[in-house]
C-alpha cells in the first residue's frame, strides 16, 4: 500500500484506503485493473494510459469532479495511479 505525507495538510499520511473512504469508485477500479483480461498482446502500461487513466482522473487529482477536498491533490492522484497501474496482471497473450 502506498502512503503519502501530505505538509501542512489535515492528514499525517494519506493512504489509498482513505482515498476509497472519500471516493468508492478507485476501489471499484483498481479491483476492475486486478481482473483484467488481455486479449492481445499488450503491456499494462498501455492499458493503464487506454482503460484506467482517463477515468482515474475523473476521480481524483486536479481534473476529479469533485470540486473540494484532498481527493483533488497531487497526493491523491500519485497514491490512486501507483495502486490501481500495480492493480493490472503483467502484459497480455
Amino acid at each position: 500500500m502506498v502512503a503519502k505525507k501530505i505538509k501542512g495538510g489535515h492528514m499525517d499520511c494519506l493512504t489509498f484506503v482513505d482515498l476509497v473512504k472519500i471516493e468508492p469508485r478507485l476501489g471499484w477500479l483498481k479491483d476492475e485493473a486486478r481482473n483484467y483480461k488481455y486479449t492481445t498482446n499488450e503491456s499494462a502500461t498501455s492499458v493503464w494510459y487506454r482503460e484506467f487513466k482517463p477515468r482515474m482522473e475523473k476521480l481524483c487529482g486536479m481534473y476529479a469532479v469533485q470540486s473540494e477536498g484532498i481527493i483533488r491533490s497531487s497526493a491523491a492522484y500519485d497514491i490512486a495511479y501507483q495502486e490501481i497501474l500495480s492493480a493490472l496482471p503483467e502484459g497480455g497473450a
